[in-house]
């Protein structure tokens, strides 16, 4: 039982990607397109120099990106942020928010 898929009815997720989670709820794993792969292949620098110096950053915290073949899917392995002893008043969706 290492898994668990989230149904999209509780993502919220237009996208069609499937996402799970692992028994023990501590890491979200999220299917991606092979364009998102791309990007996040490009700012992976940009992004471990920032989370290195910067301890207490807000942004997730990204373990894995892998390609599964056959079947070429790629996969995201992040720290599930609902994982948290506090408690949780709100949750904003920011996909495609523009300041």
């Amino acid at each position: 039982r290492g898994l668990s898929e989230i149904s999209t009815s509780q993502t919220g997720s237009k996208s069609g990607q499937k996402f799970f989670v692992t028994a023990d709820g501590r890491y979200f794993m999220k299917t991606i397109t092979k364009s998102e792969s791309k990007f996040f292949r490009k700012v992976l620098q940009q992004y471990y120099d920032h989370v290195k110096s910067s301890k207490n950053t807000l942004l997730c915290r990204f373990f894995g990106l892998h390609r599964i073949q056959p079947g070429n899917l790629h996969l995201l392995v992040m720290s599930n942020i609902f994982d948290t002893d506090r408690i949780i008043h709100q949750r904003y969706d920011l996909k495609g928010s523009t300041v």
